[in-house]
């Protein structure tokens, strides 16, 4: 998992740098969610689907038609 501290200029330039994927860094705070929540019972709606498909959106435009990262 990315590091859940990191500010969201670093990691969208670790994104950039492609160090990570969109899906990556969703899929750990959405675990982190679940880790977390159930002693602080701070969320009232997640719609991890959602989620997960703009994730995707996301990670597919960082790739060519090949499924690798574009430079």
């Amino acid at each position: 998992m990315t590091d859940p501290y990191i500010d969201a200029v670093e990691l969208a330039a670790a994104i950039r740098r492609k160090e990570v994927n969109p899906v990556e860094v969703a899929d750990g705070y959405l675990a982190r969610m679940d880790e977390l929540d159930p002693g602080l019972n701070a969320l009232c709606h997640r719609d991890d689907e959602a989620v997960r498909k703009a994730t995707a959106a996301a990670d597919a435009r960082q790739r060519g038609p090949g499924g690798q990262y574009l430079t």
